[in-house]
C-alpha cells in the first residue's frame, strides 16, 4: 500500500474552487463496487457541494463508459471542470503503453511541489 491505495485501485481528485481556496477531494474505488468517481460524486451530493463548485478532475484511468457505472456520463454534470486522464482501458494495444506510462510517471516522481494545497481523502 502507498499512499493509502492498495495495488489495482484508481483513484480520481476533484478540485473545488481555485487559486488559494482550492480543496483536493481525493477517492479510490473500491474493488468490484464502486469506482472513484461515483464515491466522491456520492460525497458532494452528501455533503451539499455544487458540481458547479468543480474546476478539475483527474483519474489515472479514462472514465468508463459502460454500465452500471458510466462514469463518462457522470462527468457531465461537471460542466465547470477540465477533466483529465493519464491511462487508456487495458487492452491488446493499450497494456503495455499503459505499463509503460506508470513506469515513467513512477520513476520521475520526486514528492509534492512545495505548497501544494491540502486534500482530503474521502473513503
Amino acid at each position: 500500500m502507498v499512499n493509502r491505495v492498495k495495488p489495482g485501485r484508481n483513484v480520481a481528485v476533484y478540485r473545488i474552487g481555485s487559486g488559494e481556496d482550492s480543496r483536493f477531494l481525493v477517492a479510490a474505488n473500491d474493488p468490484g463496487g464502486l469506482h472513484s468517481k461515483e464515491i466522491l460524486d456520492n460525497y458532494l451530493d452528501a455533503s451539499g457541494i455544487s458540481p458547479d463548485d468543480v474546476t478539475e478532475i483527474y483519474s489515472e484511468r479514462v472514465p468508463c463508459s459502460t454500465d452500471p457505472h458510466n462514469c463518462s456520463a457522470r462527468m457531465g454534470r461537471y460542466g465547470n471542470a477540465d477533466v483529465s486522464w493519464t491511462l487508456n482501458p487495458d487492452g491488446i494495444n493499450n497494456g503495455a503503453k499503459n505499463a509503460g506510462a506508470i513506469a515513467r510517471g513512477m520513476g520521475s516522481y520526486r514528492g509534492a511541489p512545495p505548497g501544494l494545497p491540502e486534500f482530503e481523502w474521502i473513503g
